[in-house]
């Protein structure tokens, strides 16, 4: 870590961190969320003392619920009134010209996304292999990614039941049966609003081959898909269940429902009954649809990334001498990332030797998110 910004350090001047730190306060843009038992006034006037805005006369509509969004280079404010007691009208939006005091921002060119753009995968089954920074460290990582794209809520509440239902039997095909590792879960992955599934195992290199792994996640994903076809209503309709009354869980503490709220905000989706929208979306997901889902992401279609971060130990070819004098380094060296290529058990995966230029070549999906 120290070594990263020392490196940072070199040729950094008072004048360019000065230019940077005004360029920075220039574009800057305010959102916020106020959430419990305020007026609107009152919640409004929280933003004053960050954005010095002088704000017009407000309804005072008691609001249970309160989003307060400010774009500072547009100089504007606008609430969204997301809910109140009974008796209690919808609350006035404000839109008024900013004191430029504290921040001295600039009106913004254009909106500003906090997604990133995610590239679209190839039909095929890529490796990116790389030796892992920490000198003798035997522990090795080994994720396989199945990107589906850009989806809907329903599509989204699809992936989380397979990746659900997925849990088990993925424990204890890799875990129990195999002994591939202590750490081995399946993730519903929502990427910028991109969906996918992963499968991980971290693994020892002094036990196992990271590829060798790699097969036996194929292996177990080849294995579940016989295991969802032959499942009986009642055990889906189980699972169905049980992910709905998560979903209905209480909030234990107001904490809770605030930071659902507040993820809403940050990503700029504002969808804030996105729960209510899931549930019902589980509801009408049948057992087929699940199947036919799985099968269209194992197709010869199939959009795949396999990454290993790679240990030190006898089954990546190093010898003991070479990982105790790794753990013994000084920390002067700087570490650089080294990508390897495949063995013969994974010669016909497509090999990533370049991260940066192979994904220069790939399409950029367009921003999405999850919405309806």
């Amino acid at each position: 870590m120290i070594d990263k910004y020392q490196t940072l350090m070199k040729g950094l001047s008072i004048e360019a961190l000065s230019a940077f730190v005004a360029a920075f306060k220039s574009q800057l843009f305010v959102e916020g969320l106020v959430q419990g038992n305020f007026t609107s006034r009152v919640s409004a006037a929280l933003a004053v003392p960050v954005l010095a805005l002088p704000f017009s006369s407000l309804s005072s509509a008691a609001a249970s619920v309160l989003a307060a969004r400010s774009l500072v280079g547009a100089g504007q404010l606008r609430l969204q009134h997301l809910g109140s007691a009974p008796g209690d009208k919808p609350m006035a939006r404000a839109s008024c010209q900013a004191e430029r005091k504290k921040l001295h921002f600039a009106p913004l060119a254009h909106p500003c996304p906090v997604q990133f753009r995610v590239v679209d995968l190839p039909n095929t089954h890529l490796l990116c292999k790389v030796k892992t920074l920490n000198k003798g460290d035997a522990n090795s990582e080994v994720t396989v990614y199945y990107q589906s794209g850009a989806r809907n809520l329903r599509e989204y509440t699809l992936m989380e039941l397979l990746v659900m239902h997925m849990e088990e039997p993925c424990f204890d095909f890799l875990r129990t049966k195999q002994t591939l590792g202590y750490h081995v879960y399946p993730t519903c992955r929502n990427t910028s609003g991109i969906l996918g599934f992963s499968v991980t195992v971290a693994t020892q290199a002094t036990k196992y081959n990271s590829e060798l792994v790699d097969r036996k996640i194929e292996e177990f994903l080849s294995c579940f898909e016989e295991k969802i076809k032959d499942l009986t209503e009642e055990a889906f309709s189980t699972q169905v269940t049980a992910l709905i009354k998560l979903k209905e869980c209480e909030d234990s503490h107001l904490g809770e429902e605030v930071d659902r709220n507040w993820n809403e905000v940050v990503t700029q989706q504002y969808l804030f009954d996105r729960l209510a929208r899931e549930i019902e979306a589980l509801k009408s997901i049948t057992q087929a649809d699940l199947v036919n889902w799985f099968q269209a992401h194992r197709s010869d279609q199939r959009k795949v990334l396999s990454v290993h971060v790679i240990g030190y130990g006898k089954h990546e070819g190093d010898s003991e001498v070479t990982a105790v004098s790794g753990q013994n380094s000084s920390s002067g060296e700087i570490p650089h990332l080294v990508l390897l290529p495949p063995s013969s058990l994974m010669r016909d995966i497509t090999s990533i030797r370049d991260i940066k230029a192979y994904t220069s070549t790939l399409n950029v999906l367009p921003y999405h998110k999850i919405l309806k």
